[in-house]
């Protein structure tokens, strides 16, 4: 880079010497021929400033291109730098690139990069965990599935009813998961496309709470406070929202209880749904929103799902221009959404 630069420089100057020097050479030509004695003196002034100026022009030229050379340097170091920092921060995932306290345009430069590759280094953690969970939540049901097959086809096990109630059980589960991918993938694709139509919310959400099987089944008491307002959203979006929401709050109560909140609040409509459960560290209560992300690190089966409800909830707030949040203190969480109105 520096050496196109000096050179676009170099021609540069030149074409400036060259049109300056002979501007110069005629008019001084000029003014001299009208007092000049013959045209043999004429012609000597002529080659004597000729010769001057394409001294004085090389001269010139040749400093031009030493001073810029310096200076192009001294510019284009940090750059320079800053190329080659990128580059190891990239293969050492995410490491600062300059730490500089500037406050010109390279260190506006580095700071974005250093953000960038933070960012980016976030996002190849969250995929290389992300993919090792998967894994994990697909090996045990399949190797479940494997082992039982193996033994009623070596007739070790017996066909009965929980036999296959069993293996339709880890077949359930896979499906499960899959389907919460395809899910999560659908609301993350700029394809999907939001149909808004105009509700009364408190009706729409009491209703809709009735069908919730989960809430019955687990014998918890459900508790409402909703303001009547008419928003305009999309219905399906919504659905997924309270249905992910309730289904989170259900499968971790240990309140017997859940609480659930409309708030119309100037511009946008707030949702709450809050309920005891195991303490949440707070450090991590962001991070129960990426996929496949929970507290158990051993993911055991009886201590909760794959980790896709809320990174769903996440998703399709967002499609909705919308936020998701949740406040937590002790054993008391409160998870909420906003709706743009």
């Amino acid at each position: 880079m520096i050496h196109k630069w000096v050179l676009l420089n170099f021609f540069l100057t030149l074409l400036v010497i060259v049109l300056v020097g002979f501007s110069i050479k005629e008019f001084a030509c000029y003014q001299f021929n009208q007092y000049a004695e013959s045209e043999a003196q004429a012609k000597q002034f002529r080659q004597t400033i000729e010769a001057y100026l394409l001294y004085a022009g090389v001269v010139a030229l040749v400093l031009t291109v030493v001073i810029h050379l310096f200076f192009a340097k001294k510019i284009l170091q940090p750059l320079k730098s800053l190329f080659l920092s990128a580059k190891r921060g990239a293969e050492n995932k995410g490491s600062i690139v300059v730490d500089s306290t500037s406050q010109d345009e390279i260190s506006e430069i580095s700071n974005e990069v250093n953000r960038m590759l933070k960012r980016l280094h976030h996002l190849q953690q969250q995929q290389d965990q992300m993919v090792g969970d998967l894994a994990h939540e697909l090996r045990t049901p399949l190797t479940t599935l494997k082992g039982y097959l193996e033994g009623l086809e070596e007739g070790v096990f017996t066909e009965d009813d929980s036999m296959y109630r069993l293996l339709k059980q880890e077949c359930g589960h896979m499906i499960s998961v899959v389907e919460k991918l395809n899910e999560l993938q659908k609301w993350e694709s700029e394809q999907t496309e939001l149909n808004p139509e105009k509700i009364e919310i408190k009706e729409w959400m009491l209703n809709e709470i009735k069908k919730i099987e989960v809430i019955g089944e687990a014998g918890i008491e459900m508790m409402t406070d909703v303001d009547q307002a008419v928003v305009e959203v999309d219905v399906q979006a919504l659905r997924t929202i309270m249905n992910q929401l309730l289904d989170n709050a259900a499968k971790f109560d240990i309140g017997g209880f859940i609480q659930l909140k409309g708030k119309a609040d100037d511009n946008q409509y707030i949702i709450s749904i809050s309920h005891d459960g195991q303490p949440i560290p707070e450090d991590e209560a962001d991070r129960l929103f990426e996929p496949m992300y929970r507290l158990d690190q051993s993911r055991h089966r009886s201590t909760g799902g794959p980790g896709l409800g809320l990174a769903i909830v996440k998703q399709v707030v967002q499609k909705m221009n919308g936020q998701a949040g949740l406040q937590t203190h002790n054993n008391h969480h409160t998870f909420w959404i906003t709706i743009p109105q």
